[in-house]
């Protein structure tokens, strides 16, 4: 097992930097959830689409992230998706 400790340590920093680009990138603070669409460059695609598998999946990663790192950060994300969902699918 100790072997494995440097992979574990890589995938788990991965793991926390995918985390926090879905933060940085994704949270529609004017319009509540999630953009639809995002490019390459991290630019927004305007007009894009919310969808419910979306919303769905992002609300799964941040539960299950909350549940193993218990950073209240992920909980308030995941959160935001659950609303999300409620309240437009």
């Amino acid at each position: 097992m100790q072997d494995l400790q440097p992979y574990y340590n890589e995938l788990d920093q991965e793991c926390l930097s995918i985390l926090q680009w879905w933060i940085d990138h994704s949270v529609d603070a004017t319009s509540g959830g999630f953009y639809g669409k995002i490019d390459n460059n991290n630019d927004v695609i305007e007009g894009s689409p919310k969808g419910s598998v979306l919303n769905s999946r992002i609300l799964w990663t941040f539960s299950a992230a909350y549940h193993h790192y218990k950073n209240p950060f992920y909980l308030e994300t995941a959160t935001r998706a659950f609303d999300y969902i409620c309240r437009y699918f």
